[in-house]
């Protein structure tokens, strides 16, 4: 179908910021594909898929290609996404925030107040079955977060580190100490009296596992009790 009347479609609160889509326009401009690659929408006009196309070609006076799909709703903008990967990780938590999910809302919150990303805030997420990353658990909806952490209290001992590293702050840094944390046997007190005697002992590494290995130098540091965290 064509149309050149914008006025029915209606933009979909639960698709992703069409925020970029001055970009989408720039291309459409310079080579206009839009016809190859029409926009859907349901049966209520709602855009499923194709934002950005829809609001460049309505800037540019393009008309609109589109699609309308009886069995469509508006909810399944992330389920296409996820074969097209068009659609970042923060696209996929902003949707389902905006669909009630408390988990994703939360995870937002915590990005905020401790100015981690996303996949940072992850970490803290029960796996469900048939996933194999957190990142991909996100995205298929089924964040929770468990139910044996609290992510406040862990935040403020990684606060402690920060004091004697600015690298404390990367997110490879989080995600070894995170690991740390959730081991049986690991004592925040423990760390924080090694931290204060051979804090030096600690450098930057370039990825999580050998920054976990230096942590965990620094916490075994002339102790008794070694932890050995994988």
């Amino acid at each position: 179908w064509e149309a050149t009347d914008y006025s029915k479609f209606v933009l979909n609160e639960f698709n992703r910021d069409p925020s970029h889509y001055k970009k989408v326009l720039e291309s459409i401009k310079s080579n206009d594909y839009t016809k190859y690659q029409p926009i859907l929408v349901d049966r209520q006009m709602n855009i499923v898929d194709g934002q950005n196309r829809f609001l460049a070609c309505k800037e540019l006076g393009f008309p609109i290609y589109f699609i309308v799909s009886k069995d469509i709703h508006i909810f399944a903008a992330a389920d296409i996404n996820q074969a097209s990967k068009n659609w970042s990780t923060q696209d996929y938590v902003q949707h389902y925030s905006k669909r009630g999910k408390e988990s994703y809302t939360k995870m937002l919150d915590l990005c905020a107040k401790y100015g981690q990303r996303i996949s940072v805030i992850a970490q803290f997420g029960k796996m469900t079955d048939k996933v194999r990353s957190h990142t991909e658990n996100v995205k298929k909806g089924n964040f929770t977060f468990r139910d044996d952490i609290d992510v406040d209290a862990f935040f403020e001992h990684l606060s402690s580190f920060q004091k004697y590293y600015k690298f404390a702050t990367n997110e490879r840094f989080v995600k070894a100490l995170l690991k740390m944390y959730m081991h049986p046997d690991y004592n925040e007190k423990v760390m924080a009296n090694k931290l204060r005697i051979v804090s030096a002992i600690v450098h930057d590494q370039p990825n999580v596992d050998l920054m976990l290995g230096e942590l965990t130098k620094l916490y075994n540091y002339k102790s008794r009790k070694p932890i050995t965290v994988k």
